[in-house]
């Protein structure tokens, strides 16, 4: 069926989030407790310092070997698992069940004194990882406002990363922070707020068929709009589910929808993004932050550690305060040309730096140029790509990505540590290579972004996959 005529995006209702910030609180402080599951599956993590005294014969090479490989394993099968969950149950239920699954490896890390006891909570933590991850993007989607939705996700990924800096300042400079049995009280607030606080979305109650449930959850999310601003909102978001045909879950349609011409057209946009991110930002990453300090050494270390997460946050904060404001487009395009022009020195750098731990002046040109590199990837590859995906796919579809995404991510991860890891690189030959290969990597998706990429922030209420209508991303370019 031909495209109608363009549909102008409905405009703003008086009460709306262009009204103050009176009806922004509820959406804010929602994004802050899900997100609190991101922190708890951090915190869980961190606890494994503490098992070294725990269990008496640590890992081998070849066990490490095999424990991350098991915690891989874990987290590629429970992404289709969560997504599954998301289709079928309620939001709150799922926060709960990845809520429980955090503890349970909080206190299995604290208790296990065995290999194997470990490996479980390993593959529980690998878990919890995906669950909460999937879980706060599709919470949040669905209660974001369309021109608070960039805002929203940034403000949770802010959230973990001021966590982060914070414990890994204190450890580098104050004291080890003993978080072993702190760590279970980020789900159990969660539970907390869900049971007796928290709503589920207005998405989730339409989709079964609960109009009434639907505008209560509108009505806490929405504090301060009008009626009339509140019903408006609720039609547009009943006229795209209806057009998305996202109240059948089947997996006929699942597979029908993803193959339709827009969700192609968008998942190429989605792959380059997913590229970028991984082959641009893991490895380079991982060799800023872990190997370029162990290749100073000294106190050198954790200063060179401290000062990236720093300016992770730094970058992050830009992130949320402009992504709504500028737009995703823009922001991914000065990320990707900011990356390029960092990493270019530090592969020149990497080329003839000693592999001793004096400091040397190519080792200060290479943390010059990592700093800024590291705040240009917080600036859009590694946090705006999200915002992107939940504009431009619909809660079905948005699923698959958020698995495909994982599982690039894992992937990845696992190679680099156990295929090409970085301490073993041959520093004159392998890091530069890397470095260059990233450089042409962002250089590629600056002029894809540039060329191909519209803006996707402007658009009605709703989902941008909609049939039989004009495309609303190539609309907005």
């Amino acid at each position: 069926m031909e495209d109608g005529p363009p549909t102008p995006a409905p405009a703003h209702p008086p009460g709306g989030v262009l009204a103050g910030a009176k009806s922004h609180w509820p959406q804010f402080a929602a994004t802050t407790v899900v997100f609190l599951l991101v922190i708890s599956h951090y915190l869980a993590c961190y606890i494994q310092t503490d098992m070294y005294d725990n269990v008496p014969a640590w890992p081998r090479m070849e066990e490490g070997d095999a424990m991350f490989l098991s915690w891989t394993i874990a987290g590629l099968l429970s992404y289709p698992i969560f997504a599954f969950l998301l289709e079928k149950l309620n939001r709150k239920f799922c926060i709960y069940i990845v809520s429980g699954i955090l503890i349970a490896t909080c206190i299995l890390y604290k208790t296990a004194n065995t290999l194997f006891l470990f490996h479980v909570a390993h593959c529980l933590s690998a878990i919890g990882n995906t669950g909460a991850f999937i879980a706060c993007t599709i919470y949040v989607t669905e209660i974001a406002h369309d021109n608070l939705r960039g805002s929203l996700l940034l403000w949770g990924e802010l959230m973990y990363r001021v966590v982060h800096a914070s414990v890994v300042f204190i450890e580098a400079f104050i004291s080890k922070i003993p978080v072993s049995w702190f760590a279970i009280a980020p789900s159990v607030l969660v539970v907390l707020c869900f049971l007796f606080w928290l709503p589920d979305t207005p998405i989730y109650f339409l989709r079964r068929g609960n109009r009434d449930g639907a505008i209560r959850s509108l009505k806490w999310f929405r504090r301060g709009n009008t009626p009339e601003s509140l019903m408006q909102e609720m039609e547009n978001i009943e006229e795209v589910l209806k057009a998305t045909r996202s109240d059948s879950v089947s997996s006929s349609n699942i597979f029908q929808d993803f193959c339709n011409r827009h969700t192609l057209r968008y998942t190429g946009i989605a792959l380059v993004l997913y590229l970028t991110e991984t082959f641009s930002g893991d490895a380079s990453t991982t060799w800023i932050v872990s190997v370029l300090p162990e290749r100073l050494g000294g106190d050198f270390h954790d200063i060179v550690y401290s000062s990236a997460e720093v300016i992770f946050v730094a970058g992050t904060f830009v992130a949320f305060l402009l992504c709504d404001k500028k737009g995703r487009r823009t922001l991914l395009f000065a990320s990707a040309v900011g990356c390029s022009v960092c990493l270019t020195p530090i592969a020149i750098c990497s080329h003839v730096m000693s592999s001793q731990n004096e400091m040397s002046i190519e080792k200060l040109f290479a943390i010059g140029f990592a700093m800024p590199f590291i705040f240009f990837l917080a600036l859009g590859i590694r946090t705006v790509i999200t915002v992107v995906l939940t504009d431009i796919f619909p809660p079905k579809i948005l699923h698959i990505h958020l698995v495909i995404r994982g599982t690039l991510d894992y992937l990845v991860n696992f190679l680099v540590v156990n295929y090409i890891n970085p301490h073993s690189w041959e520093l004159k030959v392998l890091n530069p290579a890397l470095f260059w290969t990233s450089s042409v990597v962002c250089t590629a998706a600056a002029v894809f972004i540039f060329k191909y990429l519209p803006e996707t922030m402007k658009r009605p209420t709703g989902f941008v996959f909609m049939e039989n209508r004009n495309d609303m991303l190539l609309r907005n370019m």
